[in-house]
């Protein structure tokens, strides 16, 4: 089984991200380059929330060790992080 986002995926991802994007930008004006933070506005508030909306929306669960920067630096960024979480669910 396939377990890496696709495009389908991918544009889950970027609703979700562009919900809490403070400069609001629709899910087709996000790249994966996108950073949450200078980019797209994402404060530390909206962060929380956002992985909380994240573990919902792919059935994962971000462990504090996995709250790091660089895993939030990027959409990018927080792609791999939800692959790698699925990788290890579903082998």
């Amino acid at each position: 089984m396939d377990t890496k986002l696709k495009d389908i995926d991918i544009s889950v991802l970027k609703d979700v991200i562009s919900s809490f994007s403070q400069d609001y930008k629709p899910r087709n004006d996000i790249s994966m380059n996108d950073h949450l933070v200078d980019d797209l506005g994402i404060d530390s508030i909206a962060l929380i929330s956002l992985v909380i909306s994240l573990e919902d929306h792919f059935h994962i669960n971000i462990t504090d060790d996995m709250m790091v920067p660089e895993n939030f630096e990027t959409v990018s960024s927080v792609s791999i992080m939800i692959n790698t979480l699925l990788e290890r669910l579903h082998g």
